[in-house]
């Protein structure tokens, strides 16, 4: 999109991406979060990989509970008696879905509640983040990628992650162009 907006699109276009100019205290305002966008696609594939199937749905629930907790010592937004009772309630199912798991695991359960934890949070920032940039979600979008992506590069660079990149993303294949 951000190289998109550099060639002008035509008065015909569906969306009109806005031109691009870099602006540091923009990406200042959006860094924290583009690092909680990346935890976000880091904690994802463990979430998967170590939760159980049991566990899985209450701890997507968890992310309302946390949202809430969030949101009243970030936003200072107060709820209802109602709605906390409620995630209560889905914070005593995640504990007992877990404990009753065969497979309880130390990781899986960090992970259970890790994800969600990070999913609130990245909506608090997103909310935060769009109030700073008076609404734009052009620039909150265009900033948020560049950013991220500054940072995951090196990232995946050195986990050795780029190597099974290459040769497990099927557009890549040479096979496949022919």
């Amino acid at each position: 999109m951000t190289v998109w907006s550099l060639f002008n699109p035509t008065q015909f276009s569906i969306a009109r991406i806005p031109r691009f100019r870099w602006n540091s205290s923009v990406a200042i305002r959006v860094a924290p979060l583009s690092i909680v966008y990346m935890c976000i696609i880091i904690f994802n594939p463990l979430f998967l990989q170590h939760v159980e199937v049991t566990t899985y749905h209450f701890s997507h629930s968890l992310s309302i509970a946390f949202s809430l907790i969030f949101s009243f010592y970030m936003l200072q937004i107060e709820h209802s008696g109602s709605v906390n009772s409620a995630c209560v309630v889905i914070m005593l199912g995640l504990c007992v879905c877990s404990m009753g798991s065969l497979n309880f695991s130390v990781a899986g359960a960090f992970y259970a509640v890790a994800w969600p934890a990070v999913v609130s949070i990245y909506g608090i920032y997103l909310k935060k983040t769009l109030t700073a940039l008076k609404n734009d979600v052009w620039a909150l979008i265009q900033y948020n990628t560049i950013l991220s992506l500054a940072t995951l590069t090196p990232l995946v660079i050195l986990s050795g992650e780029l190597k099974s990149v290459l040769n497990e993303v099927w557009f890549l294949d040479e096979t496949v162009l022919l």
